[in-house]
């Protein structure tokens, strides 16, 4: 009975940091997601009115539902903050139905 209550101690911390780095992972992928945000913003105001899309397309692997997305987070990032309770591990479509209001 000892050798199974340690391999399941082990398997409880195995798991344990597991998930952790799986919520480390979703918080990186939002954050990495405003910082195309950010990008996104300074290059669309380079970009000649009505060629957004094709820059897009031509020069980025981003989609312009998905570039509409991470600049979205990227203009609202402080309410997304404001909202967000410090201990919720947000992926960016919850990030984003805290600004739904916002439009």
């Amino acid at each position: 009975m000892d050798n199974e209550l340690i391999g399941l101690s082990d398997l409880a911390e195995k798991i344990n940091a597991s998930y952790r780095e799986s919520l480390d992972s979703v918080k990186q992928a939002v954050l990495k997601a405003k910082e195309t945000g950010d990008y996104l913003i300074q290059a669309k105001e380079l970009v000649p009115h009505g060629e957004w899309s094709d820059f897009l397309q031509k020069n980025t692997a981003v989609s312009n539902r998905q570039s509409q997305k991470c600049m979205r987070l990227s203009r609202n990032w402080n309410e997304i903050e404001s909202k967000a309770n410090s201990r919720t591990h947000l992926g960016i479509n919850d990030a984003l139905e805290l600004i739904a209001d916002s439009k």
